[in-house]
């Protein structure tokens, strides 16, 4: 009876710990899923209408050298000296049209002609013609600031470049009155910072987009009155070599060399600080490759900010000693 009575004893506690368990423990939680999300439908916002700020030309080679043939070579020859005329003037076979601006653009920065001139000269089959350079008599600029520039970087840049020239070189910068008839504007530009090869009877302009800063403004007064680029200068081969396989044909004219009786700097040597030397990358079709590099295959360091000796040296060659 003893062994009943235990085992059923035994048997009372499993059966109420089992109770207590079953009670104990919580029931699982209901799993709720999330809805799917549902992607919205956007519909792309049509884009304006591009308007190209630039586009490239070729120009008819018409010379009168008397051999156009011969001209016609040396222009598409990389090697060859760019052709001129009998005054001097560079033949342009190869320009940019800024549609904003209204200019026709040749190496790189100079402006040949105005846009309102371009399709007289299509239908004339005229060639277009960079003229040599006319310099500033006394070395006097007449200058005025248009005044969608005056209070931004770009006047404060004028000023600084214009500085520059006054303390180092006979050039002067004046404001401009009415009885000047030669004189230039600072104005704002589309997307690069341009001017006119020498002075340009009548009056002219000198485009500065954003991003054109002192040094910029240096380079293009020192096109304003009357120096080209260093990589064209006709001893440049002794000192740099151009990689024409990593320019685009339409920019070769850039690099391309000009008789010293044009660019009139002969009496000074080549200068790898002029600050009218392209960068070794300029241009190049493929970024980070070089266009030019020095002689012994190296690029080279690049002056950006200030006049070089040599620039100002070429300066009083032209305008005489500084007063």
């Amino acid at each position: 009876m003893k062994k009943v009575a235990l085992l059923s004893t035994m048997l009372l506690i499993i059966l109420v710990g089992v109770k207590y368990f079953n009670n104990s423990t919580p029931a699982p939680k209901e799993v709720i899923k999330a809805p799917p999300v549902q992607t919205p439908i956007v519909k792309a916002t049509p884009r304006p209408k591009f308007t190209p700020k630039k586009r490239s030309i070729k120009t008819p080679v018409v010379t009168t050298i008397n051999n156009t043939k011969k001209a016609k070579q040396a222009l598409s020859d990389p090697e060859a000296f760019i052709p001129m005329d009998d005054d001097y003037g560079i033949l342009i076979g190869h320009a940019m049209v800024y549609e904003k601006d209204e200019v026709i653009v040749a190496h790189g920065d100079v402006i040949v002609a105005e846009l309102k001139d371009l399709e007289r000269i299509q239908e004339e089959g005229k060639p277009l013609v960079l003229q040599s350079a006319k310099y500033w008599p006394d070395g006097k600029v007449s200058f005025q600031i248009s005044p969608e520039l005056q209070g931004t970087e770009r006047e404060r840049a004028i000023k600084l470049a214009m500085d520059e020239f006054i303390k180092k070189t006979p050039i002067r910068f004046v404001p401009r009155s009415p009885e000047d008839k030669e004189f230039v504007i600072f104005t704002e530009g589309s997307e690069n910072c341009l001017s006119n090869l020498g002075m340009i009877y009548g009056g002219q302009k000198i485009y500065l987009s954003e991003g054109c800063d002192k040094g910029k403004v240096i380079h293009e007064l020192m096109h304003t009155i009357g120096f080209l680029h260093e990589q064209n200068r006709e001893d440049r081969d002794k000192h740099l070599t151009v990689l024409w396989q990593n320019i685009d044909e339409e920019f070769h004219l850039q690099f391309k060399k000009i008789k010293s009786r044009n660019q009139k700097i002969y009496k000074t040597g080549f200068d790898f600080t002029s600050i009218m030397l392209y960068p070794p990358e300029a241009f190049s079709v493929t970024p980070g490759d070089f266009a030019m590099v020095t002689s012994e295959g190296s690029p080279y360091p690049v002056n950006r900010h200030s006049l070089s000796t040599k620039d100002i040296q070429r300066i009083k060659i032209i305008y005489g000693a500084k007063n």
